[in-house]
């Protein structure tokens, strides 16, 4: 799984496409923004707070508000600007039995399934969902921030 392509666009190119094989997909009726690889068919999704489509184009994340500490990214994000940080990672959960991946914007974040601790890292391993499997994936994922 190639993410490099995906997050050096994330990071410099917000006004132009997504890298091609990868899709940007809003989902507004489940308020999910996601990367979908066409050639594979892996999913990460968005929970940055803001995230800039280009063009003047932005969409508010409330998902992913709901689990991340405003506090603790803004302490980040200051020091992102003055030091060598990385201002995007990736992490992993299997806590729902199916693994799914998401984007945020600091180390340490509560899953947005199972509202544990989980420490961030930049690097993913593990299964991929494809198809039905992350159409339930978003489902779950929905119902239990909902709760």
């Amino acid at each position: 799984m190639d993410t490099s392509a995906l997050f050096n666009f994330l990071l410099n190119n917000l006004d132009c496409p997504v890298h091609f094989s990868w899709q940007a997909i809003i989902d507004i009726l489940k308020s999910l923004v996601y990367y979908h690889n066409n050639e594979t068919g892996f999913v990460i999704y968005d929970f940055r707070p803001l995230v800039d489509f280009g063009g003047g184009f932005f969409f508010q994340n409330t998902i992913g508000s709901r689990f991340i500490d405003q506090e603790v990214l803004h302490q980040i994000s200051n020091l992102q600007d003055f030091q060598n940080i990385p201002k995007l990672f990736l992490f992993s959960t299997s806590c729902s039995g199916i693994t799914f991946y998401g984007i945020v914007e600091q180390l340490v974040i509560r899953c947005p399934l199972c509202d544990r601790i989980k420490l961030v890292s930049q690097t993913c391993q593990g299964t991929i969902a494809f198809g039905k499997q992350n159409e339930q994936l978003q489902n779950n994922m929905v119902e239990g921030l909902n709760n």
